[in-house]
């Protein structure tokens, strides 16, 4: 219940359904031509009425059932703090925080590049000549172009968090995180062929 004060100091308790909370001087404004508040009965409907809408609108976030959205989160919640959590595992490196996942990344990507001898190197004069159309036969024409079909799949893959992810990498970094996002960018060259391959 809500503990409303009057301008004597005494209390008030409106009849409403609320959490447990004194709110000071809430009800000094409603109830400022009164000298007491003993009861309910003793004040206008109006008074009333302006007393419960604030005892029930104040605290709504508090009264309000928990939606469905909120339900199912709370339930998941637990599960998905621990698997992020095993997922996301940092381990400290020469004093700064080093997700194990990135290493696995670069693990992986490294057995890619050497597992497929460096195709990332190796397959570029053929993905040129395919993205220009030589492997492309005339009389079975498609929508898209090949050029337009590897600018789509571009522009789903680069977003908004590779492009300011480089600006935000640089300003840390400095000219050093350049050069790793190169040598991340190539080695990762051969996760996607492996990836698209697979897919």
């Amino acid at each position: 219940m809500f503990c409303f004060r009057n301008l004597n100091g005494g209390t008030f308790t409106p009849c409403a359904r609320a959490e447990s909370a004194y709110i000071p001087g809430a009800a000094t404004l409603l109830l400022s031509h009164r000298k007491h508040v003993p009861t309910m009965t003793s004040i206008s409907s109006t008074s009333r009425v302006a007393l419960a809408t604030a005892g029930l609108c104040l605290p709504l976030a508090a009264q309000a059932a928990l939606t469905l959205d909120e339900r199912i989160s709370a339930a998941v919640q637990p599960y998905s703090s621990a698997i992020s959590g095993v997922i996301f595992y940092s381990v400290p490196v020469a004093g700064t925080s080093f997700p194990l996942i990135v290493g696995w990344l670069i693990l992986a990507a490294l057995i890619f590049t050497f597992y497929f001898r460096f195709i990332q190197l190796r397959g570029i004069g053929h993905a040129i000549s395919v993205v220009r159309g030589h492997y492309s036969d005339p009389s079975m024409r498609g929508e898209l172009t090949p050029f337009q079909a590897l600018t789509t799949a571009v522009s789903g893959t680069v977003g908004l968090g590779n492009i300011a992810g480089v600006a935000v990498a640089v300003s840390i970094g400095g000219a050093g995180a350049t050069f790793w996002m190169i040598v991340a960018g190539l080695l990762g060259m051969a996760s996607k062929f492996t990836e698209v391959t697979l897919g």
